[in-house]
């Protein structure tokens, strides 16, 4: 199994995404209208704390990227170093 299958089923069963949506569900509506609050600072304001909201809700999915990149730049190495090895170089 590769690294990547094996991360995808980690993922899979350890996700944070659905509790955290389902914990911060009820708190939803406060949200809303905190960041419609902000409003009164201008439309920079709200917009970031609506970024910064959809960052924190998507940390997982960023963390993925970054393992899995950092997995596959390995195996792209890895098959480089066997094709200058097969042809007979260093």
């Amino acid at each position: 199994m590769s690294a990547s299958n094996t991360l995808v089923l980690f993922e899979a069963k350890f996700a944070p995404a659905p509790d955290i949506l389902r914990s911060m569900s009820p708190h939803f509506p406060m949200i809303v209208y905190a960041i419609g609050l902000s409003g009164y600072g201008g439309l920079t304001v709200p917009l970031s704390l609506f970024l910064d909201l959809f960052n924190a809700l998507t940390l997982h999915v960023s963390l993925s990227y970054l393992v899995l990149k950092k997995a596959l730049s390995y195996q792209i190495f890895a098959l480089c170093s066997l094709w200058n090895l097969f042809r007979g170089q260093r």
